[in-house]
């Protein structure tokens, strides 16, 4: 016996229900949210270099990379959402380069729990976040951690080519977590973050990605980044846009 009309109206709709139930799941861009913070810190240990795996390090990165971007900037904070609520990728960037080292230093480090994160001795020579892996091969990573914490980066300043930071004074990280990973959810990220600065007339912003990450370079380069146009490292490569120690640095404008 064949089924009713009705029958196979109501299976029709069921179905259509489902379809109309899963699309609204997928994974989307939203504003960060305070209730995304322990995400967003494990996802950044997660996706830590393999030389930073490891504890004490792999406590000590998001620290570095995450958490004073958060704090000091959560409008320039997007994630990438499972489409369940749950954040599985984020993208965090500061306007201003030079603004935000002082501010890192000013408000973001007297937030440090200095019980359980003691202050090291300084040393002249921090790491920074394109060096992870040499510092993994040649010693102490959570150390060379602590140094950047405390002792924060002046490279991001790139005083050696103030036109660097004139034309993109922005700067952004983005990680993901694996199985979210090639969905296009970076790109997402990286649009939606690139609308905000327009929005608020930033000039552009840059990158620092290591020389070795070649799949990185290529997801930029479809993003509409581009090396920095510049000789960084006196020639030694042979290339634009690659700094002494291995980083690359590229760039886009945002407006």
């Amino acid at each position: 016996m064949a089924p009713s009309n009705s029958k196979i109206a109501a299976a029709r709709l069921q179905q259509l229900q489902r379809v109309m139930e899963e699309s609204s799941r997928r994974p989307f861009i939203r504003a960060y949210g305070p209730a995304d913070l322990e995400a967003i810190m494990h996802i950044c240990r997660v996706t830590a270099h393999s030389a930073a795996a490891q504890e004490p390090a792999n406590t000590i990165v998001p620290l570095i990379f995450v958490l004073p971007y958060v704090i000091l900037h959560p409008e320039y904070t997007f994630v990438l959402d499972n489409g369940h609520g749950d954040c599985v990728g984020y993208c965090v960037a500061a306007p201003c380069s030079a603004t935000y080292l002082e501010r890192y230093k000013s408000e973001y480090l007297p937030t440090i729990d200095r019980s359980l994160y003691p202050p090291p001795p300084h040393c002249p020579r921090a790491v920074a976040g394109n060096e992870i892996e040499r510092t993994g091969k040649n010693g102490d990573v959570a150390a060379a951690l602590m140094q950047r914490l405390y002792y924060p980066d002046e490279s991001v300043l790139h005083s050696k080519w103030p036109g660097l930071l004139e034309d993109y004074p922005a700067h952004l990280h983005i990680d993901i977590l694996p199985e979210y990973q090639g969905h296009g959810g970076g790109k997402n990220l990286i649009a939606a973050l690139l609308a905000k600065l327009q929005g608020d007339r930033v000039r552009g912003i840059h990158l620092m990605k290591s020389s070795e990450n070649k799949g990185a370079e290529v997801f930029y380069c479809r993003m509409g980044f581009e090396r920095y146009p510049v000789i960084m490292d006196g020639g030694e490569s042979g290339e634009v846009g690659h700094k002494t120690g291995g980083g690359v640095c590229m760039v886009q404008k945002s407006s």
